[in-house]
């Protein structure tokens, strides 16, 4: 007997596997608006691929389920009165209408793209996780169901999200050294039913959190850095970032922990993972003098360790280990957390600008951007509102 597409289970995993399709969806034309002058190289694309997305559009004959614009003349003209019909929101307590941020067409930043999101009307709302610019030069569509091939222009607005984060208007995540944001936009219409639905933040967990942040940060059992010690590190970190013959070690690796690199300015990258920062505020804590000019003793020597191991091929082979001197800092049960982040995207760093590639390694080795939580509370160290008491108190 065929399985009853009705159940929970199936409902679920029909959700997650449209939200995936979206998502994946949503990327690809990210890639494509952003897509740079191509050569001769161009991407290697399955032969039936725009046979097996048509047939996803139209599985079983339905009409397709995303919006096609086919024309300009598709596009409604948005009015403030319109825009006003639709807020950005996270909480009853926290909400602007869309209005508020209209984009004028004679502004001077013009934007080099827009970002084109559909709220479905018989949802009465649209989000956005995980988005990573900070600015966001939003064309809002609406459109009546999934089904609906026509979407109608609401308007045009420019969203600063770090501003917005502020207002409590958008939320805030950083995963990996990465800062995130997460968007609601509601139909104000469907405010009072949406909003009861949302899985908002109440005020009293950032307060808690916080709350548990400024008593560890005020814990005199609690390991730091001698300012003393500090101010030695910052300067020898400097003369290191300065000096062009010595390395940039970058957090950012795949199967190649203690190569050398050649950035295309000539200096040398060692890609590496979060041992380098384990040693340095290992050192500082314990009174371990270091001096800028001894790096690539230590790198060859191994006593700077590159990675938790070091992979095949490296030029540099010190590896993370349990009985370590300076002492491993996960070894007696503490996880580092960076007060900044430290991520720096994608891409290939040879072709990085050198200067964001040695902001990232001064964020990455300060000992002025890491504090120490207990293992088991390790996962604190992941939200802003237990980071910002530090950030705050820098």
């Amino acid at each position: 007997m065929e399985p009853d597409r009705n159940t929970a289970h199936e409902h679920v995993k029909r959700h997650r596997w449209i939200r995936r399709v979206e998502k994946t969806i949503d990327q690809l034309l990210e890639l494509i608006d952003n897509k740079p002058r191509l050569d001769r190289r161009k991407p290697n694309l399955p032969s039936d691929l725009e046979t097996r997305i048509r047939e996803l559009v139209n599985h079983e004959n339905e009409s397709p389920s995303f919006p096609v614009i086919k024309d300009v003349s598709d596009r409604a003209t948005s009015t403030s009165k319109q825009s006003s019909r639709y807020v950005l929101t996270l909480n009853q307590s926290h909400q602007a209408p869309l209005s508020e941020f209209e984009y004028s067409d004679n502004q001077k930043d013009q934007p080099i793209k827009w970002s084109k999101w559909t709220l479905d009307k018989s949802l009465g709302y649209y989000l956005r996780t995980s988005h990573p610019s900070e600015i966001v030069y939003l064309e809002l569509y609406v459109k009546k169901n999934k089904k609906d091939q026509k979407r109608n222009l609401v308007g045009r607005y420019k969203l600063d999200l770090t501003e917005l984060v502020k207002r409590k208007l958008v939320r805030k995540r950083s995963k990996n050294g990465t800062t995130f944001y997460d968007i609601r936009i509601v139909e104000k219409e469907n405010q009072n039913d949406i909003v009861s639905e949302m899985v908002g933040v109440p005020e009293y967990l950032d307060s808690g959190i916080r709350e548990l942040a400024i008593q560890w940060q005020s814990d005199t059992l609690r390991l730091v850095v001698h300012p003393d010690q500090i101010e030695s590190y910052e300067e020898q970190l400097k003369n290191w970032l300065a000096d062009k013959s010595l390395p940039l070690l970058i957090r950012k690796y795949r199967r190649d922990r203690g190569h050398t690199k050649s950035h295309k300015s000539g200096r040398t990258l060692v890609p590496c993972d979060n041992a380098p920062a384990n040693y340095f505020l290992s050192s500082a804590l314990f009174d371990y003098p270091f001096a800028a000019k001894e790096v690539p003793e230590r790198l060859e020597s191994g006593e700077l360790p590159v990675g938790m191991i070091a992979d095949a091929g490296a030029t540099y082979k010190g590896h993370q280990s349990v009985n370590m001197d300076p002492p491993n800092l996960n070894t007696l049960n503490f996880k580092i957390c960076h007060i900044e982040p430290v991520g720096i995207g994608y891409g290939d760093i040879t072709q990085m600008d050198i200067e964001r590639l040695k902001d990232h390694m001064y964020r990455f080795l300060s000992v002025k951007n890491m504090f120490l939580l207990p293992k088991q509370y390790g996962a604190l160290g992941e939200l802003d509102a237990f980071v910002e008491v530090f950030r705050d108190g820098q």
